[in-house]
């Protein structure tokens, strides 16, 4: 009969198989979460622009930028390209709305 210090898994005989296992388990986690908290985010910013006196796309931008996202965040949840979306807070900026 082998003893119980026998069976244990000896995790320094096996290190870059158990951290690259570790690694890309903790990868599609932050993935997965990633994704969810985008979802979220759309959604709420829907319910929010469902409010009459936030429709136009440039609204929508200015409203992500209000919240605190960075450009390429907000081109993200919206569809659109990271230039699009930093022409649009230039041109918000020039009419001194941010």
């Amino acid at each position: 009969m082998q003893s119980n210090e026998n069976m244990v898994l000896n995790i320094n005989f096996y290190p870059p198989l158990l951290s690259n296992s570790f690694n890309n388990m903790q990868e599609k986690l932050i993935k997965s979460i990633n994704r969810k908290l985008e979802v979220i985010v759309a959604l709420l910013l829907e319910l929010r622009l469902q409010e009459p006196e936030v429709h136009t796309l440039r609204e929508r931008i200015e409203t992500l930028n209000d919240l605190g996202l960075k450009p390429r965040e907000i081109a993200d949840i919206l569809g659109r390209s990271n230039i699009y979306v930093n022409k649009e807070l230039s041109k918000l900026r020039k009419k001194n709305k941010i």
